[in-house]
């Protein structure tokens, strides 16, 4: 199934922006504590990634640049450094729209990669984006020619959760129906509560 597909079937047609959270009904957001190391949040992240993902799962990685010059390519890292094979590059699909933010209209350039677990090195991913306040803390993403750090978002095709994870600060997952929205705020509720356990 395409990228685009998935989402008129799943997800209403939306596009994949950091507001969708918001605009969607089936949205749950665990919160991690401050802590300049982020070892609280790798934690989070560790316990996020093993309840969401199989290493057989399919996956949409969604990258959104967001280029100082309408149109001019950014060249995020995200998949030359979190590919395992080199030859996915040759299998990311490239799509430019405008997202209104704040009254105003923002130029995004959205890459799409289909792969599974086993083809990326996700939790290294998922830190790098915990990372993104932590200049000194790597893995970092780059953000050449771009106003803003790239925005990632992981789909899983089997799940068909979302999950955004937009900085230190937290983890947003989103679903495509109630049911699993139930679940996974009775699964990840005990989540929250380990991360501010752990911080005091």
């Amino acid at each position: 199934m395409k990228f685009q597909r998935f989402m008129d079937t799943y997800y209403d047609g939306h596009k994949l922006v950091p507001n969708f959270y918001h605009n969607w009904p089936y949205s749950l957001h665990i919160e991690s504590p401050y802590d300049p190391t982020n070892e609280v949040t790798y934690q989070l992240l560790q316990e996020v990634q093993s309840f969401l993902f199989k290493s057989e799962d399919e996956l949409f990685i969604v990258v959104n640049s967001y280029p100082i010059v309408k149109n001019k390519p950014t060249y995020p890292n995200v998949f030359k450094r979190y590919m395992k094979d080199s030859m996915g590059k040759y299998q990311l699909q490239l799509t430019n729209f405008e997202w209104l933010f704040d009254a105003e209209f923002v130029a995004v350039q959205q890459i799409v990669w289909s792969c599974n677990v086993s083809q990326i090195k996700l939790s290294h991913l998922l830190k790098s984006l915990a990372n993104e306040d932590f200049p000194k803390l790597r893995p970092q993403l780059k953000r050449n020619n771009s106003m803003y750090a790239p925005d990632v978002f992981i789909v899983n095709r089997r799940t068909k959760c979302i999950v955004h994870v937009y900085d230190d600060r937290g983890i947003e997952i989103m679903s495509a129906d109630k049911e699993k929205h139930h679940k996974d705020i009775m699964l990840f509720n005990s989540l929250s509560s380990m991360a501010l356990n752990t911080s005091t």
